[in-house]
């Protein structure tokens, strides 16, 4: 009797764990993340008008998310997080000046741009099943960090073997804001499902502000997130 008393007590314990937050109750939930980010609309331009197209990568996401439960069905979400955004380029060489015997490249390598932001996104969320939404919002995106870099060498080819001699790399950064809109809005949606307290989320993020002041290009990026759930 002891233990099956024991088992349905456990059992009983589990399930709560397992349970969606009861309508009318709070929740908080801290939660870390990847993102995985680019620019739309916009080429990348090098030397001589050579243009390259902006790619996805990868960095981290942090932040706090608070969970009011309206129904069953529906909850509102109002979230914080530091999320490290922005694009990269692939490597390339731009060609300098040539003779019958050699040419001179400018090779671009490991540029990036990083762009950080405060993001506080509103979310409707549906449970459709059982620990398991489909969700939509609206997110403010505050500028607080910008950073770019990218190595630069010469590297020169002689025509009768095509055969190239790289000369010393040269860094080049900027970590200033100034030309970057401080203020962004995207459109979020995603999927998340609980089990345990513990939530995955996953999310597309439409950028609908410029980013910066002398072009068109809009932030485009997924976040992956883990977060436990605190009940309050």
């Amino acid at each position: 009797m002891k233990k099956m008393f024991l088992a349905a007590l456990f059992l009983s314990a589990a399930l709560a764990m397992n349970a969606q937050s009861r309508p009318g109750t709070f929740s908080l939930a801290p939660k870390v993340g990847v993102s995985i980010a680019k620019i739309t609309k916009q080429d990348i331009y090098y030397g001589g008008g050579h243009s390259m197209k902006p790619k996805f990568r990868a960095d981290f996401m942090a932040g706090l998310e608070g969970e009011y439960q309206c129904s069953n069905e529906l909850s509102l979400t109002l979230g914080a997080y530091y999320a490290a955004l922005g694009y990269r380029t692939g490597n390339t060489e731009i060609l300098q000046s040539q003779t019958e015997e050699r040419a001179v490249y400018s090779a671009y390598q490991g540029a990036y741009t990083r762009l950080d932001y405060v993001l506080v996104p509103v979310m409707l969320n549906m449970y459709v099943v059982k620990d398991f939404a489909v969700k939509a919002g609206l997110q403010a995106g505050f500028l607080v960090n910008a950073k770019s870099e990218v190595k630069v060498s010469d590297v020169t080819y002689e025509k009768s073997t095509g055969v190239g001699v790289y000369g010393e790399p040269l860094t080049l950064k900027n970590s200033s804001i100034e030309g970057y809109h401080q203020f962004d809005l995207s459109i979020p949606f995603g999927l998340s499902y609980e089990y345990m307290n513990v939530v995955l989320d996953a999310r597309y993020n439409l950028g609908l502000l410029k980013v910066s002041t002398t072009s068109s290009a809009k932030n485009s990026f997924f976040t992956f997130s883990v977060a436990y759930k605190f009940n309050l």
